[in-house]
């Protein structure tokens, strides 16, 4: 599978200094100073997942999980690849516990765990993290999310809109909700078997981050911009 989608996705995928830039620039982030893929730059390639919740028909939605690397940028129909389109009515959960998702991920987590081992055309692959909106974040780690029915702005944190002390709107350095940041613990999501899974490579989704009355337009007609808006969300 992998050789016919490196194929697919056109020679900078098998590019050597693609693969060796991409890993040298993940220095400098938390999630990919001691990322296993370090250890040979030239010939691993990095995918990234994506989630997405939309509707459909008549008030129904679907989850849709996609993967892709950030060494080709293109359509997304030519670039991106479906793993599961699921109807969200059929997702079994316990509580705020998604069961379906929770297999999901470690069905993943086993497959990125063999494409890291095993090399096809010489070269491997490597999960580097994965996007998506707030929502789907709190879907994937329900026990360190937080309720969407509150006020709060963030998945990591307890910064609120209105809760004195915790405002978001504080970026000092003594900011209330510094101090609520959740660390890893022991019981991590399903995700946290692949190998270079970090507590920090969950991305927030560009266009659930900008405003859509420029970044939608932007992105859909220049490509560039779709570079450029994807290494900020990985930033």
């Amino acid at each position: 599978m992998l050789c016919g989608w490196f194929l697919r996705l056109g020679p900078q995928i098998g590019d050597e200094d693609a693969c060796k830039g991409f890993w040298q620039s993940a220095l400098s982030e938390s999630w990919g100073r001691l990322h296993p893929a370090q250890g040979d730059p030239d010939r691993t390639v990095p995918v990234l997942l994506h989630g997405d919740e939309g509707k459909y028909s008549k008030g129904r939605s679907i989850m849709v999980l996609s993967w892709g690397t950030p060494l080709v940028h293109g359509v997304s129909m030519e670039t991106r690849f479906p793993i599961t389109v699921l109807p969200s009515r059929l997702m079994y959960c316990v509580g705020h516990q998604y069961v379906t998702l929770d297999q999901l991920q470690a069905f993943l987590a086993s497959s990125f765990d063999k494409a890291f081992r095993e090399r096809v055309c010489t070269f491997r692959a490597a999960y580097m993290g994965v996007k998506g909106d707030w929502k789907f974040h709190v879907q994937l780690r329900p026990d360190f999310g937080r309720s969407a029915a509150a006020d709060l702005i963030c998945f990591d944190c307890m910064a609120s809109q209105s809760v004195p002390g915790l405002l978001y709107t504080d970026v000092g350095p003594n900011a209330g909700w510094i101090a609520t940041i959740q660390e890893q613990g022991d019981n991590l999501p399903p995700l946290a078997a692949t190998p270079g899974w970090h507590w920090n490579s969950y991305f927030a989704d560009v266009l659930h981050t900008v405003w859509l009355g420029v970044g939608r337009d932007a992105v859909g007609s220049w490509c560039p911009f779709q570079i450029s808006v994807y290494a900020l969300s990985v930033n």
